[in-house]
């Protein structure tokens, strides 16, 4: 029996995740706070994790390379509203394993489980199809910053703040924010979404496995 770990905010359609996957795996945790995934992951070691994309305070694909680096041996299967091409490249992007939407049936995500945990790459028929971005691909803008702003957005690729950037780096917190807006206007990026949004698809941050 796989251990299972569900990241969700919404308890309703949680408690329906952990009804569904109960003859599937054991249930190790329903976590409906993103502030409490990293401490979930290290008390519960999971083997599968099912991830909400659409969080409050930390969204999932923040939350992908933090779980990427505590937990390696793990399958993350993104369970998400959103069924845009987009979205489920910079999923892909941060490290996960499988992407679908809440839309799809029971046997669905028993057939996106049985793909995830068999070491494959799962994306749903819902999703449009492209030819996705291979992670790590170099974009020439990132040419435009500093050693320094590299360093920055590396870290806020993994999910951290501008304080624990901070910290990591020996600078101040004021200092990063002032990288970050002049990151935003060299990237041509109009929002810490986007910049985050960038580092991401650029595959900067990501954990080796």
């Amino acid at each position: 029996m796989i251990r299972i770990m569900i990241v969700e905010d919404h308890p309703l359609v949680a408690q329906g995740l952990a009804a569904l996957l109960a003859e599937h795996g054991t249930i190790v945790d329903i976590v409906l706070d993103a502030g409490k995934v990293e401490d979930s992951i290290l008390r519960n070691e999971p083997d599968l994790i099912l991830l909400d994309l659409s969080m409050p305070e930390r969204n999932g694909l923040e939350l992908l390379p933090r779980i990427r680096r505590l937990a390696p041996g793990a399958r993350v299967l993104v369970v998400t509203m959103h069924f845009d091409r987009t979205y489920a490249e910079m999923a892909f992007g941060a490290g996960a394993d499988g992407f679908m939407p809440k839309e799809g049936s029971a046997g669905e995500l028993q057939q996106a489980i049985e793909v995830v945990m068999a070491g494959k790459r799962y994306l749903s028929p819902r999703v449009g199809k492209k030819r996705f971005r291979r992670a790590g691909t170099e974009d020439v803008a990132l040419e435009r910053l500093t050693d320094r702003q590299r360093e920055i957005l590396e870290l806020l690729a993994e999910g951290k703040t501008s304080v624990q950037v901070a910290s990591d780096l020996g600078i101040t917190p004021k200092t990063v924010e002032f990288h970050r807006a002049a990151m935003r206007r060299a990237l041509g990026v109009n929002s810490e979404w986007g910049l985050i949004r960038y580092a991401i698809l650029a595959g900067l941050g990501r954990p080796k496995r």
